[in-house]
């Protein structure tokens, strides 16, 4: 069921984008913050699909557009990407280079919540900043919160459970 935690993941970045997206203007260290949260997200999802990250930029300067952008890229791939992924391969290791060429192999389910913890760290910091600099903090982004909205959206009556390919 990690799909449930990266439909989550992609729930709260969408909630820090449009929290931001009410100021004017967002504090810059936040919007910068959430590209970091988001390449990385990005880094981690080309190095499972085989993909050279050597000098990837973790930290590019960017605006909120930019970043609504990757949200809307990024729950779709990893969507994509874990739909292909059975139970049993979370367990092989992926190897990769680090952005320095330093050789490394990690099985993917470490890596799939290294993502997972990586963004959610960083999302308490950004409702922190938010605070710091006397702004409205995004809405409530705990798992619970997103679990009840899912079940309430899904309407059934029914709890969203296992996909078939869990």
């Amino acid at each position: 069921m990690l799909w449930r935690q990266f439909d989550y993941d992609n729930w709260s970045n969408g909630l820090i984008l449009r929290r931001l997206r009410e100021l004017d203007p967002p504090p810059d260290r936040s919007v910068q913050l959430l590209g970091h949260i988001l390449h990385t997200k990005r880094m981690w999802l080309l190095r499972i699909q085989g993909q050279k990250t050597l000098g990837y930029d973790l930290r590019p300067t960017v605006d909120l557009e930019a970043c609504a952008e990757l949200v809307e890229e990024l729950g779709p791939a990893y969507a994509e990407e874990l739909s292909e992924i059975g139970t049993a391969d979370m367990l092989k290791g992926v190897r990769y280079h680090s952005r320095k060429g330093i050789p490394h192999h990690t099985s993917l389910f470490d890596i799939l919540s290294h993502v997972l913890v990586h963004g959610a760290t960083h999302r308490g910091q950004i409702e922190e900043q938010l605070r710091e600099a006397g702004c409205p903090p995004p809405p409530d982004m705990d798992y619970i919160t997103y679990a009840r909205e899912e079940y309430v959206e899904n309407s059934t009556g029914d709890f969203p459970g296992p996909r078939e390919d869990d």
